[in-house]
């Protein structure tokens, strides 16, 4: 998990020149980040036994 957010680091910084917008678009931007995350971190995130 910490690997996939220093990965991430690098991205988000050349993302945030993008940044100087209104604020409806930093909201958006920061709740697509969110979605993005909680999506990553559901993946990597070790789950109970899996039903096969």
């Amino acid at each position: 998990m910490n690997a996939a957010l220093i990965s991430l680091t690098p991205l988000l910084a050349r993302f945030s020149i993008f940044l100087p917008l209104s604020t409806p678009s930093k909201i958006a931007v920061l709740i697509v980040f969110l979605v993005m995350l909680g999506v990553v971190g559901w993946l990597v995130w070790p789950r109970g036994p899996k039903e096969e």
